[in-house]
């Protein structure tokens, strides 16, 4: 999924089966270090296209999640989910 924040400030989980999916997730108020001139939040962190590296932007947190893992996130926090 591309960069965002759950729908009415909302919390969610997510529960995978098989395989592994990369999480990162953004504390709320750390978005804002990552808005271009216009405001705008990139729509994907690993684009080539985003020429502001995570690590140095903005506090963030990384999550492997494998098989039979639940991933708890926040209300307020922004986040990017790949399949691996």
């Amino acid at each position: 999924t591309p960069l965002h924040v759950d729908v009415f400030m909302s919390y969610s989980w997510s529960a995978n089966i098989v395989g592994k999916k990369r999480w990162l997730l953004l504390p709320p108020g750390e978005e804002d270090n990552l808005c271009d001139a216009h405001g705008r939040l990139p729509y994907d962190l690993d684009s080539p296209d985003n020429n502001l590296p995570i690590s140095r932007s903005c506090r963030s947190l990384e999550i492997i999640q494998g098989p039979g893992e639940i991933v708890f996130v926040p209300s307020g926090w922004h986040h990017q989910v790949w399949n691996l």
